[in-house]
């Protein structure tokens, strides 16, 4: 389970980010190269979706296009009031979409979309605290999982 803090800055807020926007995606979600063949690649990430839980919905690897479906996870969250401090377990959920290009010896992935829920509400805009949590939670999570599946 992963852990947020103020779950109401964490994905929203006034200072917020348009999750989709190419701002957002070269900041939070850049891509990533590794040394690897588009092929390698390609298996590489697709098992690494499925390693993080995420069931493809759709992939192409001759065009390097994958689609996952939504995967739900929950997060522990530091609820805090005026008048007291509680923990509740709430139930978020993302979907990806993803290129992988490259040639003989190099590859790219990138995420070209991202889809945030909490419960049944999606997020269109993160607060910098959430844009961060995605980044770390998230891409980071999946890069280095990839990087494990190509060693």
């Amino acid at each position: 389970m992963r852990w947020a803090i103020l779950i109401s800055i964490v994905f929203s807020g006034c200072a917020s980010h348009v999750v989709n926007s190419p701002e957002f995606l070269e900041t939070y979600a850049p891509p990533k190269t590794f040394s690897a063949s588009q092929q390698s690649c390609f298996k590489a990430t697709t098992a690494a979706l499925k390693t993080l839980d995420y069931k493809l919905k759709s992939e192409n690897s001759e065009l390097g296009k994958i689609e996952t479906e939504r995967r739900k996870f929950s997060i522990n969250a530091k609820i805090i009031s005026a008048k007291q401090t509680s923990m509740a377990q709430l139930e978020q959920s993302d979907q990806l979409w993803m290129d992988v290009t490259g040639n003989d010896s190099s590859c790219t992935v990138k995420i070209m979309k991202m889809r945030l829920w909490s419960g049944v509400e999606e997020f269109e805009k993160l607060q910098s605290g959430g844009a961060e949590w995605a980044r770390k939670n998230i891409v980071e999570s999946l890069f280095k999982e990839i990087g494990s599946e190509l060693k």
